[in-house]
């Protein structure tokens, strides 16, 4: 009786465990299809054509393969693996005459992997790091840094793995991290002291296969400009080919950014999960992208999440909604337009948290919409042979949110009209950028709220002189040109009653802020020299405070030189000036930078910064100063390992830092030196 009971569980397992040595004894024939690493390959070959048997050479590659060569009989050739399997991937198998190497037959010959794969590439990564002060000093006995002395272990790990099988894509990877210090643990803002020292960081499987693909991990689901754009969290994708021009998608992600190793799915909890359902059509099938028609439609909660040390308390909340986006392009691609609305419902839940168990009056749920649409035209385009011919294109784009819109997975500006209008136009290396923007918000006009205006207007200018105007190669002593001008206006446009919304006509915003920009760039025969300008200005409007202007001044040097192939040197100076015409107060800033970089041979690095800065008042009455300068020695250096050498470097850096700051009217006077020194070390095993 106990065999009788046996028999049927056994017999299954046995058939499941001899059915893949059953396939692998069938031999296959070299051609088109895979065959697996230890099959044994039938030669369709004549046999009255072969020579005498001693002389069959067989050649896998350049790999000689004759051993392996037999005849069961028949006239037939058979190659078996014997010593070793067939190397994965895709090689050619040629038979061959010894004699007079006459070659008899050539065959393609594709092997799978050991685990059945037509393609496999595993690319693991493990860093191990150190990282520590030895010492430090200051002169007024005071800490210079909070730690002082200290040595941290860090750690990077991942994995990536890519594989073809029967028309199937697997796509996997994965990375953690470690810190031996807590501050530095992945989730120290949210669990503090219990957070995790070593943690996932991030992973994604997926599968593709005919289009089709599932993902799981952290991924990137599909966007939407109003309702979804922010799904790069963790959670499962499905995306589906449901016909020749069309496709559907669902993503349910996690209502944050996770990382750590609970919750690997990130879609468990539904108080606080995004999912998005996602559908397009090609309605010019015969050319995709022409007309593709998408919809939406979104379904997010979230849950209270009380983030360490947060400063606030945060609320549940929930969002529906459907987006509809109609995007098209011309034949030619001169033409080019997006069409997008959407439609959310938002609430705050009943939050016990908030209550504290009294009565809370409900919040309503609130259905608002938003829209967008935006329009390019390619006024002039260069031929792809032709770099160097005009180009111009021109854009509009609107974008509308009513007031209280909302949605979950999208931030969107609402009760917030914004309208841009933009030009670009090349040639011959130049571009010149034009931007108009404008932005207001209280799009109701409700009379008792007040509603502001910002314009915007931009201005951008690349001018290649040194290509126009110098020689054809090498340096030349025109530069190249950027310019940049920006004017931002932010004013309000009504006067909401004084006795109903509490804002005075004194109260009421109105600024000018101007932002002009001149950089030159000269290439010179063994380095390069930069110089820039940049000038400001804000101009307050507003009544009352006339006189509450700035204006800013700034100026830039910086020189390259090239001493060899293997030393580089930097110098840098700047000034600035700020001037305040309300309190009359000029502040003057000067400073200096020096740079040294080099490789005295291949595993030696040397770096050395030095850098002064000094400020000042017009009156005299504050000044500061500072100097610091950092020396940096690396060596990279092998490691004895088990298969191979590991690749290590160790870094010293030393540091010198010197302030000193000075101000009459609060009695302030302070001067200090110090120094610090840092060890690194690091490691990779893969």
């Amino acid at each position: 009786m106990p065999h009788a009971h046996r028999q049927p569980l056994l017999l299954p397992l046995l058939l499941l465990a001899t059915a893949p040595m059953q396939a692998l004894a069938t031999p296959a024939t070299p051609g088109e299809a895979w065959v697996a690493h230890d099959q044994v390959l039938r030669l369709p070959v004549d046999a009255a054509a072969l020579p005498p048997p001693e002389a069959l050479r067989a050649f896998i590659g350049s790999t000689e393969v004759t051993p392996m060569l037999r005849r069961p009989g028949g006239g037939v050739l058979e190659l078996a693996p014997r010593a070793l399997p067939w190397p994965a991937g895709e090689h050619e198998l040629v038979l061959q005459d010894g004699r007079d190497w006459r070659e008899i037959g050539r065959w393609p010959l594709k092997v799978r992997t050991p685990a059945g794969f037509e393609r496999s590439t595993l690319q693991p990564r493990l860093d191990l790091g150190s990282d520590g002060r030895l010492g430090e000093h200051r002169s007024d006995g005071q800490p210079l840094s909070p730690r002082g002395a200290y040595r941290d272990g860090s750690l990077q790990a991942g994995v990536q793995w890519q594989g073809v099988r029967d028309g199937l894509q697997f796509d996997a990877t994965a990375g953690a991290g470690g810190h031996t210090r807590a501050e530095q643990a992945l989730r120290w803002a949210e669990r503090g002291a219990r957070a995790p020292r070593i943690d996932l960081a991030d992973y994604r499987v997926a599968l593709g296969w005919d289009g089709h693909r599932v993902e799981l991990g952290h991924l990137a689901g599909r966007q939407h400009p109003l309702l979804a754009q922010d799904l790069a969290r963790r959670g499962v994708g499905l995306q589906l080919k449901t016909g020749p021009a069309s496709d559907l998608a669902l993503h349910a992600v996690h209502g944050s950014r996770i990382v750590g190793w609970d919750d690997p799915l990130g879609f468990s909890d539904a108080d606080h999960r995004v999912q998005l359902l996602s559908w397009g059509l090609e309605l010019l099938p015969e050319r995709a992208g022409g007309l593709r028609l998408e919809a939406g439609l979104l379904d997010a909660a979230v849950r209270p999440r009380r983030d360490f040390n947060a400063g606030h308390l945060p609320d549940a909340e929930r969002s529906r909604g459907l987006t509809l986006r109609l995007a098209g392009s011309s034949a030619d691609q001169r033409w080019r337009g997006e069409l997008a609305l959407a439609r959310s419902r938002f609430v705050n839940p009943f939050d016990p948290l908030l209550a504290l168990d009294g009565e809370l009056r409900p919040v309503r749920p609130v259905t608002r919409n938003a829209g967008i649409a935006e329009l390019q035209w390619q006024a002039l385009q260069a031929p792809s042979d032709d770099a160097q011919a005009p180009t111009l294109l021109l854009g509009l784009r609107h974008e509308r949110a009513e007031p209280l819109y909302r949605s979950l997975a999208a931030s969107v500006a609402a009760d917030q009209a914004l309208s841009r209008l933009w030009a670009q136009a090349g040639w011959r290396g130049a571009s010149l950028s034009l931007q108009a923007q404008q932005r207001a918000d209280n799009i109701d006009r409700v009379p008792t709220l007040l509603r502001t205006r910002t314009d915007e207007h931009q201005a951008t200018l690349q001018l290649p002189l040194a290509r126009w105007l110098g020689a054809a190669e090498g340096p030349s002593t025109w530069p190249s040109l950027n310019a940049g001008w920006q004017q931002v206006h932010q004013r309000a446009v009504n006067l909401p009653p004084a006795d109903q919304s509490g804002f005075a006509a004194s109260q009421r915003p109105d600024q000018v802020q101007t932002q002009a920009q001149l950089a030159l760039a000269w290439q010179l025969p063994m380095g390069s020299f930069n110089w820039g300008l940049q000038q400001g200005r804000l101009d307050n409007r507003q009544p009352g405070r006339e006189n509450a202007d700035q204006r800013q001044r700034a100026e830039q040097w910086q020189l390259g030189w090239t001493l060899n192939e293997r030393w580089q040197a930097q110098a840098g100076a700047q000034r600035g000036r700020q001037h305040n015409l309300e309190t009359a107060v000029t502040q003057r800033t000067r400073g200096l930078t020096l740079g040294l970089d080099g490789r005295p041979d291949d595993r030696w690095t040397l770096g050395a910064q030095l850098a002064l800065q000094q400020g000042r008042d017009g009156a005299g009455l504050s000044r500061t100063r500072s100097l610091q300068g950092q020396l940096q020695l690396a060596r990279r250096f092998d490691l004895p390992g088990i298969d191979k050498k590991l690749p290590a470097q160790w870094t010293l850096r030393l540091g010198h830092q010197a302030e000193r700051q000075q101000d009459a009217r609060f009695g302030i006077d302070l001067a200090w030196r110090g120094w610090w020194l840092d060890l690194g070390l690091a490691v990779g095993f893969f």
